[in-house]
């Protein structure tokens, strides 16, 4: 039950692995160094030799002064001397720390790597291990720590102690397991919260989708409850009414600042929602390409002046898509897609010269804006009911252009231009440029 995520994390860990392994530092050989005679301490025997050869008892005034200044020679260079020693000792006693630290680091990081390339062999059994937990039944979690060796022991290692099972728990809405051990005493010992939706993304990612949809779908169902049951209580109070229906009366200050508030996120979500659609439109289109071969060209020929469809897409699109993002974000916190707009970002802004995986995720995104803008409409609708208003007519905040479908790129028309540097004609062909025919 590691905490690490998928594919991406074991990767990094396997070059961090490969990094931090097989120093072969000469520290004997650095010790002898750093203890060996230097200059200094050469130019100091000297230098004492000199005071040396003029004895006590034979001195005259001359003599004495120069074995006085020898002698001071000699000690100022042999103590430089041993200062530069001690320094050198200081950094090798530093190197020997690190080498030692860097020995447990390396140590940690392949038992990282172990337990994490089992758990991912494992990934279904944990997930049903993880439905057994919430159902009160342990016996899944134990089966699957006995199959993941590594994975407990790293666990323990955390714990300080044996690690045993886990419980099921929500802390602040949030599905999570705590595992558990107990001590040489016999004491239960506790460790920290794992989010479930981190394991399942890391080792079973199809049933971390299954349960987000499940989630989904229930929010929405839930929102659609809430709103129906207002609208009926507005529709049994009108009927109920014996002179016609009640003079609907305005929202109050509070809850219609609430709608304005509202009306305007969805409007917002519809506008993202339109600028992700006019780039999809021109990535099917095989206008856009993101990848860094043509964001160089581009750069170049809109600086000069020779600006394309291309260079000018991707002009739009470098403009934009932090503030798609952004907005994506700011608009989707307070409901439930909020944990789902921030994986599909940080999707986009991980792979920016990879134009499939950029329309997807942008794609994945539009989705999510979509479920974002309902959730807010069901929201105000239910608002509305408590007060006695019909639901609103959304269309007018709702996106301007269809959704685009995911059409096999067409060949436009050639667009041609010079090389600013060869001055050699070339032309944009399936999104790259190449030598005009």
């Amino acid at each position: 039950m590691a905490t690490l995520p998928g594919n991406p994390e074991l990767a990094s860990l396997t070059s961090l692995a490969k990094l931090i392994g097989g120093d072969n530092l000469p520290l004997g050989a650095m010790q002898t160094a750093a203890q060996a005679p230097s200059e200094l301490d050469v130019q100091a025997k000297r230098y004492q030799g000199i005071s040396d050869q003029f004895k006590e008892g034979q001195l005259t005034p001359l003599t004495a002064i120069i074995k006085g200044v020898t002698g001071q020679v000699a000690q100022s260079k042999s103590e430089k001397a041993q200062a530069a020693r001690d320094a050198k000792q200081d950094q090798l006693n530093k190197l020997i720390d690190w080498k030692a630290q860097n020995e447990q680091h390396q140590a940690e990081v392949q038992q990282m790597l172990a337990a994490h390339q089992e758990a991912s062999l494992t990934g279904n059994q944990l997930a049903q291990s993880i439905d057994q937990l919430a159902a009160g039944d342990e016996s899944g979690v134990r089966n699957w720590l006995a199959s993941n060796p590594e994975t407990a022991k790293m666990m323990s290692a955390r714990l300080g102690a044996p690690v045993e099972s886990a419980t099921f728990t929500k802390l602040n809405g949030v599905d999570t397991l705590i595992p558990y051990g107990r001590d040489a005493q016999g004491n239960t010992v506790t460790g920290e919260a794992i989010p479930v939706d981190t394991l399942l993304k890391g080792y079973a990612p199809a049933a971390y989708e299954a349960r987000y949809a499940t989630r989904q779908e229930q929010a929405l169902n839930d929102a659609k409850i809430k709103t129906e049951a207002a609208q009926g209580r507005y529709y049994d109070a009108q009927a109920n009414a014996k002179d016609g229906p009640a003079p609907v009366k305005p929202l109050p200050p509070t809850a219609a600042k609430l709608q304005g508030e509202t009306l305007q996120t969805i409007g917002s979500l519809g506008q993202t929602n339109d600028n992700i659609d006019k780039i999809l439109a021109d990535i099917n289109s095989g206008q856009l390409k993101t990848d860094l071969a043509n964001r160089s060209m581009s750069g170049v020929m809109n600086f000069t002046g020779n600006s394309t469809p291309q260079s000018r897409a991707l002009a739009t699109y470098q403009s934009n898509v932090k503030k798609m993002v952004n907005d994506s974000l700011l608009l989707a916190k307070g409901v439930q897609t909020e944990g789902d707009a921030q994986r599909a970002a940080a999707a986009i802004m991980a792979a920016p010269f990879d134009t499939a995986a950029v329309a997807e995720r942008l794609a994945e995104l539009r989705q999510i804006n979509s479920r974002s803008a309902d959730l807010h409409k069901m929201a105000n609708d239910q608002l509305r009911s408590e007060y006695g208003h019909e639901p609103m007519d959304y269309s007018a905040y709702e996106p301007q252009t269809k959704t685009p479908a995911a059409a096999t790129p067409t060949e436009a028309a050639p667009t041609y231009a010079r090389n600013p540097k060869t001055g050699e004609r070339i032309m944009l062909q399936g999104g790259q440029w190449v030598p005009a025919k």
